[in-house]
């Protein structure tokens, strides 16, 4: 899907609106029937019932995820999230993205949270503690069919590990940083977080 095929008339309309804070903007999507799909540490996700887009709001600058949108613009992976405007209002904004499904815990996400550990593992980043859980053999099976399975996840979370400078670190361990499109295919939504040096 690309964005230009997005039903664009929530962000028309929310786009014609003035407002100067995040809660403005929440007031005015509540009252519009948009309810609330995700909470982050800095933001909070909304979606309607008729509508593709979901709406980010950030309650605190969120560096580390705008710097995520913008370089999934320049680097397109079929696994990266689709993200359209970004309107900036002060040290807050507003993003409108692809609306994704949850994806359901299991299998295919301890995979991801595995293979994120073990790769992290393996190229010894400074800022993640190793728990050396690549030993274990049944870990180790699952790593392997993972990887087999599922290249361009793969390749898209390789990429996505250059992200990780301080402040912001690679943050694919929880099973959460992963939705799915209708179609099936995992999506990565929030692959940094942010941290102190």
């Amino acid at each position: 899907m690309r964005l230009a095929e997005l039903n664009l008339s929530d962000f028309k309309r929310i786009a014609k609106q003035k407002f100067g804070y995040p809660d403005e903007i929440i007031d005015f999507l509540e009252k519009n029937r948009y309810r609330i799909s995700g909470v982050g540490s800095f933001s909070q996700v909304w979606i309607h019932p008729t509508s593709n887009i979901a709406i980010k709001i950030s309650t605190e600058y969120d560096e580390c995820w705008l710097k995520y949108a913008e370089f999934v613009k320049k680097n397109p992976n079929i696994h990266f999230l689709k993200i359209g405007r970004i309107n900036k209002l002060e040290e807050f904004y507003i993003a409108f993205m692809e609306k994704l499904k949850r994806n359901p815990k299991g299998i295919a996400s301890q995979s991801m949270s595995d293979w994120a550990e073990v790769f992290i593992d393996k190229n010894g980043f400074e800022d993640f503690e190793p728990r050396s859980r690549h030993n274990n053999p049944r870990v180790k099976k699952r790593i392997i069919k993972f990887e087999q399975d599922n290249p361009e996840l793969v390749k898209a979370m390789r990429l996505l590990h250059k992200l990780s400078k301080p402040p912001c670190y690679f943050d694919l361990f929880e099973p959460g940083n992963f939705m799915k499109r209708n179609d099936g295919t995992i999506v990565i939504i929030d692959p940094l977080y942010f941290g102190d040096e």
